[in-house]
């Protein structure tokens, strides 16, 4: 009798081990996938200095109708910034047709955001400079290199951007501007 009873009491510490050890190991995944991965910033150290701040702001493209966010942060003496880019699709009425394309009320949800990241940074005077990871474009489903340039205005940095479908070469264009928040 004594044997069964420390038998369960062994198997229940077991279990609720095992439990306790996969419940860590979710929560340190989940945290891992929505942390922003890391953007290496190169540059001159005066000019990486310049850019060291928590920076949000928007981009958008007359040409796809496409626009989303830019967030991203560098701490001070650090030459890697955290950050990414999300893209909203433009949107569409029930038959698929652009919004701005129609007249009609019935207007399809928003797509669903698309998160970018963003491959690195280069910081030379004023100017900033960047390539995105190659992503999926929504509509055609191939893949875009989206390349930005801009300019450092004390607390903004506005500029444009490039996309390259890598399977025609056909590029389009869109502005982008981030505001760097004050304490």
């Amino acid at each position: 009798m004594l044997v069964s009873c420390f038998d369960r009491r062994s198997h229940v510490r077991s279990t609720t081990r095992g439990l306790c050890l996969l419940l860590l190991v979710a929560a340190l995944a989940a945290s891992c996938a929505t942390a922003p991965p890391a953007i290496p910033v190169g540059g001159n150290v005066a000019s990486i200095s310049a850019l060291a701040g928590d920076w949000s702001g928007e981009y958008s493209s007359q040409a796809t109708q496409r626009y989303g966010s830019i967030r991203f942060t560098l701490a001070v003496n650090s030459d890697t910034a955290f950050g990414e880019v999300t893209m909203q699709a433009r949107r569409t009425d029930a038959r698929g047709a652009s919004v701005s394309d129609v007249s009609s009320k019935t207007v399809a949800p928003p797509p669903p955001l698309q998160v970018l990241h963003i491959a690195f940074v280069r910081a030379m005077g004023d100017s900033v400079t960047g390539v995105l990871d190659p992503y999926e474009d929504p509509e055609c489903k191939c893949t875009l290199v989206t390349r930005f340039a801009g300019r450092l205005h004390g607390d903004r940095i506005a500029g444009r951007y490039t996309s390259m479908n890598s399977e025609t070469g056909g590029v389009t264009l869109g502005e982008w501007n981030v505001l760097r928040k004050t304490k």
